[in-house]
């Protein structure tokens, strides 16, 4: 099994230089991802993205992806479970479902006139926004 970010320099090429997709085909690899977005990039002009992705090498398997919708940094953890039989029950993230007009609605009066003028400032409101978006999120989902 091979965890890896798509963005990476070695994202056309693995570390023999082969083409990766020459490799999974070759190889019979199977491509995890996740169904929703893993990468949040900084710059507000890139979108957000799947670039998270397991190759897996083993008979058999079944597995079950959970994309954990934390915001710790630019990339949400993934957990990858392993079973050699199927699981009775699907990701418990994958069920929710969030109403974005509540949730814009209540976030929207928590981060208004933010004023920021040092760099304890910027931590602080970044501690706070964090904290209120992980709210709201499990309130409307």
């Amino acid at each position: 099994m091979l965890s890896t970010q798509t963005g990476t320099a070695h994202n056309v090429t693995n570390q023999a230089r082969q083409p990766c997709t020459t490799c999974r085909a070759v190889n019979r690899y199977s491509v995890v991802g996740s169904d929703s977005p893993t990468h949040y990039p900084y710059i507000t002009a890139h979108r957000p993205d799947i670039l998270d992705i397991f190759l897996l090498d083993l008979p058999n398997t079944h597995y079950l992806l959970t994309n954990h919708c934390e915001l710790s940094s630019d990339h949400n953890p993934q957990m990858l479970n392993l079973s050699s039989r199927p699981s009775m029950s699907g990701p418990q993230s994958a069920s929710k479902r969030i109403n974005w007009r509540k949730f814009q609605t209540e976030l929207t009066p928590q981060i208004k006139n933010i004023r920021i003028t040092t760099i304890d400032d910027i931590n602080k409101n970044i501690d706070q926004l964090t904290k209120a978006i992980q709210s709201e999120i499990k309130n409307y989902s």
